[in-house]
């Protein structure tokens, strides 16, 4: 744990010169934070932050019940980037209910559209949240 908590140490303060925020504080406009710098090294293909802000045992569940874990995860993202070099690294709008419950934090959004819902789960250790699960899937009106 000390060795991640050091990796994040490292990596916080170039995070935040791309979006200035606060990540280390039990808040939910911390854990939005963290939900921006994780949307923004994932379309940069930032793999240096991902690493250091999933947990070793990291799991994303897509909505065809594919798994995939953080080294997945960060290859999906290195992947991305090459393939859309010039593709700006900006967050696409959602609508987050961000809901903190001691050292625990989900996050529940949908795209603008709704035609995406997602959940987040966070962990709290060492002084930063750290995402350990991922959800996804396809919505459909009612």
């Amino acid at each position: 744990m000390v060795k991640a908590a050091a990796l994040i140490a490292l990596f916080i303060p170039a995070i935040a010169a791309a979006a200035p925020c606060v990540e280390a504080a039990k808040t939910t406009a911390a854990v939005a934070c963290v939900e921006d710098h994780w949307e923004r090294a994932f379309i940069g293909g930032d793999s240096a932050v991902l690493n250091a802000l999933l947990t070793d045992t990291f799991q994303s569940y897509a909505g065809d019940g594919t798994v995939h874990d953080k080294a997945a995860i960060v290859k999906i993202a290195s992947d991305h980037a090459k393939a859309h070099p010039n593709e700006p690294v900006t967050p696409p709008p959602v609508h987050a209910d961000i809901q903190l419950r001691g050292d625990v934090a989900v996050v529940f959004w949908k795209n603008p559209d709704g035609s995406l819902a997602s959940v987040d789960a966070f962990a709290w250790s060492d002084g930063h949240w750290r995402a350990w699960y991922s959800q996804h899937a396809a919505t459909k009106k009612s």
